[in-house]
């Protein structure tokens, strides 16, 4: 099975780079897509934009990164959650390489197809509220936008979806036996 690990946070000392680590421990062959050690532009800009609509790009690493995704057959996302969300590296990834004729299709008459049917993601989330905070008050942004709306529209519908919550409150080990758990299941 050949993994895809798309990484986002800005500090090597980070409890997401501690699970990166360890993943890439457990799964040696991994390919990383580390948005920050890249200098990603998470901007859709002018020039971007301007081809966009042709779902087309002028971001090489945007090229890159879709080669990388074809290769894959699971895709793993490590991120904090901030604000209740994606951080917005990991939105303009989303912005930026799930293009038109890449990840989706839209024909003239019928429905939008999907064309990463073949792939299964799998999104593991850091955040300092409880789980049930996130779940019922804040109603899991993540699930709903990136989860249930992004990755079902590019036509990946099998998707897990992992929550490391309350890590302030934690110690290291249990939040070991977390992150163990979750390496065992990908």
């Amino acid at each position: 099975m050949n993994r895809l690990i798309v990484y986002s946070h800005p500090y090597e000392g980070s409890l997401n780079k501690h699970i990166l680590m360890r993943i890439k421990e457990s799964y040696k062959d991994a390919d990383v897509i580390d948005l920050h050690e890249d200098n990603f532009n998470p901007v859709l800009d002018a020039s971007n934009l301007s081809v966009y609509e042709k779902g087309e790009t002028k971001d090489p690493l945007v090229i890159k990164y879709q080669d990388m995704i074809k290769n894959a057959d699971k895709i793993i996302f490590v991120f904090p959650i901030w604000w209740a969300d994606m951080p917005a590296m990991v939105k303009g990834f989303i912005d930026k390489v799930m293009l038109k004729n890449f990840a989706y299709y839209i024909p003239k008459k019928g429905m939008p197809k999907g064309y990463l049917n073949d792939k299964e993601v799998v999104v593991i989330n850091t955040l300092a509220a409880p789980k049930w905070v996130y779940k019922f008050i804040f109603k899991n942004p993540v699930k709903k936008s990136l989860i249930n709306a992004t990755l079902k529209f590019c036509g990946i519908k099998k998707t897990k979806h992992y929550l490391i919550d309350s890590v302030k409150d934690k110690s290291k080990d249990k939040l070991n036996l977390e992150i163990d758990k979750i390496i065992k299941k990908l």
